[in-house]
């Protein structure tokens, strides 16, 4: 974590602030917050760096792609399914600017969004599904 912190103060001395650069750095911090289970932190690094993308990066850019799927990701693991689902479709969306439908990518992500809607369903009927998964 120290690293990233490090090389954001660093970008932000000599770089300015809508470089394609924080954008990657926000999703760096996200991620290591995610694997702390640190997940508001996370989510704020994620979408900082969303709502940095439009003025930093191509339209199609598969960081924008990669920052959606962490969202989700952030989501699922809060038990805010509906939000989850809605991010990973979005990511897909994203996907397939640059990707056909058959490519791996798009149908992992499509795999992923397909297990978020059963913990959905599962967390409606039964509850709890972190006591399950």
């Amino acid at each position: 974590m120290i690293y990233y912190k490090h090389s954001y103060d660093y970008a932000k001395e000599f770089l300015t602030e809508k470089h394609d650069t924080f954008v990657l750095l926000h999703n760096n911090i996200g991620y290591t917050y995610y694997q702390e289970k640190q997940y508001s932190s996370a989510l704020n690094h994620y979408s900082q760096g969303l709502s940095l993308a439009p003025e930093c990066l191509p339209d199609d850019d598969t960081l924008i792609s990669t920052l959606l799927s962490n969202i989700a990701l952030v989501y699922s693991d809060t038990e805010r399914f509906d939000e989850a689902i809605e991010s990973m479709e979005k990511c897909i969306e994203q996907l397939r600017k640059t990707l056909s439908d058959d490519d791996e990518k798009v149908i992992h992500k499509r795999t992923i969004l397909d297990g978020f809607k059963r913990k959905k369903i599962l967390y409606e009927v039964i509850g709890e599904p972190s006591e399950y998964f």
